[in-house]
């Protein structure tokens, strides 16, 4: 019995989103479960993958792309065929999943400085202001807890991988100085990315974000019991450049949730006192 398709990008562009929304052309899926939630894409998500629930429905299953005006587009997607018994099914309601102990994720759109600088060559009239994350999201990223690691660290991914989340009030006015790190409910209202429990934004990845502005990017640790979860939400408005990070699972160290016993045999000889 079939219970999830995977779909991989492996060459995803469409047209830039206007402010977060895809206005001009749109990659969406229809036939899941009412509760596998796909977002409309668009953009450039090359490498991306997403996970579709199809338990208890019988299809059709559409990936459908819709385009308007002129643009240059290309798309390969992969299609896997996932039984409910496989170990690589994702969990309920991921929308992504990453196995193995280390990696890199993104969010949807998400192009680095150095993509950014050769599209700018390549197509000289193309809005770099348009590569952000898109609008209205929210959805769970989930990483497998491998056997033998029990904690989960986010970083940022590299120095040409810039964070960036940002949060308008109603009246236009920015919630906190968007050059610093923002951490917490108050700072991070609409647009955020909940690790560990905490939501941050800002410019930077740092857990002081809370009670301070930092300025640089500090590590985030994760030690629930596991599957790992990032969600990301988004709302309406002003979206940003987004986040590139990296994922390392740490080793569980000798404790009662994973004690380490060690049995040793043969003759001791007990050291004689001179």
């Amino acid at each position: 019995m079939l219970c999830q398709l995977r779909l991989d990008f492996i060459d995803f562009e469409l047209n830039q989103p206007s402010n977060g929304n895809c206005e001009s052309d749109q990659f969406v899926v229809t036939g899941q479960n009412a509760n596998s939630i796909v977002p409309a894409l668009c953009g450039f998500n090359s490498g991306q993958h997403l996970y579709v629930d199809i338990e208890n429905t019988f299809g059709p299953y559409v990936l459908r792309t819709i385009t308007r005006g002129d643009g240059v587009r290309l798309w390969n997607i992969r299609v896997s065929l996932i039984e409910c018994t496989n170990p690589s099914r994702a969990p309920e309601n991921c929308l992504q999943y990453f196995t193995g102990p280390n990696g890199v994720f993104s969010s949807f759109n998400y192009v680095d400085t150095n993509q950014m600088e050769a599209l700018a060559k390549l197509s000289p009239n193309q809005n770099m202001f348009a590569f952000t994350y898109l609008n209205n999201l929210n959805y769970a990223i989930c990483f497998r807890k491998e056997a033998a690691f029990c904690t989960q660290t986010y970083s940022a991914s590299s120095s040409s991988s810039p964070f960036a989340i940002i949060n308008v009030a109603p009246n236009g006015s920015a919630l906190f100085d968007i050059s610093t790190a923002g951490a917490g409910v108050l700072k991070c209202q609409f647009d955020f990315l909940l690790l560990s429990g905490i939501r941050f934004c800002g410019t930077h990845l740092n857990p002081f974000g809370i009670n301070q502005e930092p300025v640089v990017d500090l590590p985030i640790t994760d030690s629930n019991s596991g599957p790992f979860i990032a969600r990301f939400t988004s709302d309406r408005v002003v979206p940003a450049r987004g986040f590139k990070l990296h994922f390392q699972q740490n080793p569980c160290t000798n404790s009662i949730e994973n004690p380490v016993i060690t049995f040793s045999f043969g003759a001791y000889r007990v050291p004689q006192n001179n």
